[in-house]
């Protein structure tokens, strides 16, 4: 494991090897999204923590602990950019990947 970078403690250290990869999932209560969520084939290499709404993801410290964000673009409590933006003010420039359903 690498330490974090020095002058951005915001900054995740790399996962090293045999490590599971922290994974917040935001699914906004979308059941096709909880579902995806909670998918057995994400327990072997990842740990996945979900979250009901934007809310819930930005109180305690699950954003800066977390590896990668995953979330749906529309949230019962706010647009996907604002909790990107959000996210992105606890936890620096965290990779987020936003879903979008049609």
């Amino acid at each position: 494991m690498t330490d974090p970078d020095p002058v951005n403690p915001k900054e995740k250290p790399v996962t090293g090897e045999g490590e599971r990869i922290a994974v917040l999932f935001v699914h906004g209560k979308d059941p096709l999204l909880m579902k995806v969520a909670s998918s057995p084939e994400l327990d072997g290499e990842f740990r996945v923590t979900s979250r009901g709404s934007a809310d819930e993801a930005l109180t305690g410290d699950i954003i800066p602990r977390s590896a990668v964000i995953v979330s749906a673009c529309q949230l019962p409590d706010m647009d996907g950019i604002s909790f990107l933006t959000k996210a992105r003010q606890l936890a620096g420039n965290i990779p987020f990947i936003s879903l979008v359903q049609p």
